[in-house]
């Protein structure tokens, strides 16, 4: 496999012989990478959110039930219906595919206990509005926590 810090290395050797091939590299990827180059864009723009449904459904499939079973999601629709009842989702720092995986996060971990998907969706909604969580953006906490489970199950493939 390739080694990460001999590319670190060989990209610092190259800049310094070229000052262009930064931009020829990012050139290089948008051409040949476009949703990776596209999806990067968007993440410096508007931050890091669950912008489309693959990603969103590529999440569904690491959220697992108080018996470690695969959970039977609820709709997005089902969740917005409820959300919007509490706010104006377009004002908010995160996006409807945002609060329809927290949401599942959530029924995932809590419905076992609460019993109620209005107050497991509101909780899911508070937590991506929770201004105070200190590791990243809290309105990204849902995209934050595909991406570790993607990167968790790519290390153990």
């Amino acid at each position: 496999m390739f080694d990460l810090n001999k590319a670190d290395e060989i990209y610092i050797r190259k800049l310094k012989e070229d000052p262009e091939f930064a931009q020829q590299l990012i050139k290089h990827w948008r051409n040949n990478m476009p949703e990776q180059y596209s999806r990067r864009m968007y993440e410096e723009e508007y931050g890091c959110h669950i912008v489309d449904e693959s990603m969103y459904n590529t999440g569904l499939m690491y959220i697992k039930d108080e018996k470690d079973r695969l959970l039977d999601p609820w709709s997005k629709e089902d969740i917005m219906r409820v959300v919007r009842n509490y706010t104006d989702i377009d004002k908010e720092d995160f996006y409807d595919f945002d609060i329809a995986m927290m949401a599942n996060i959530f029924k995932g971990d809590f419905y076992h206990r609460v019993n109620d998907s209005t107050k497991v969706i509101l909780m899911a909604l508070d937590a991506l509005k929770d201004n105070d969580f200190p590791y990243f953006d809290s309105s990204e906490r849902a995209y934050q926590w595909v991406l570790a489970h993607m990167k968790k199950d790519s290390i153990n493939s």
